[in-house]
């Protein structure tokens, strides 16, 4: 999470939150627009695949290590997941997405990573103690 990615972190959150409003008043939704026609629904769907290898690769070896000035940058990085996946629920309810996402393996991937969360969900294979970690324990404040 260096400072180039936590500004385009910044710049995804936007532009997500101006789908969800457009979408919300039914008005033009022209980021959707903008995101289809420079084809970069692609780009959203690998930076999620990349974040979750993260979580899975890199995110146990540190998650011990995370202290306070690391531990808001690290739940941006895990943040980010849910943003793109929020994004791309906006985005892949428009027709044009499916034409558009259609000619490279992308959605693929996407399909491929929705099986693998809903695998781990009903498996239990979600490690509750990897985002409750840093959490204090009312009880026992020390």
């Amino acid at each position: 999470g260096n400072s180039k990615w936590l500004t385009q972190h910044e710049w995804i959150e936007k532009l997500n939150i101006q789908c969800h409003q457009s979408a919300q008043s039914k008005h033009d939704e022209y980021v959707v627009n903008e995101i289809l026609t420079q084809d970069k629904l692609s780009t959203i769907i690998y930076n999620l695949i990349g974040l979750e290898i993260w979580k899975e690769k890199v995110f146990p070896l540190i998650v011990d290590k995370i202290n306070d000035e690391l531990s808001l940058k690290t739940y941006m990085i895990l943040y980010e997941e849910a943003t793109l996946v929020t994004m791309l629920q906006i985005l892949l309810y428009h027709q044009t997405s499916m034409e558009e996402g259609s000619s490279d393996d992308a959605l693929l991937e996407l399909v491929d990573y929705c099986h693998r969360k809903l695998v781990s969900i009903v498996t239990n294979k979600v490690n509750v103690d990897h985002f409750n970690c840093h959490l204090v324990d009312e009880n026992n404040p020390s």
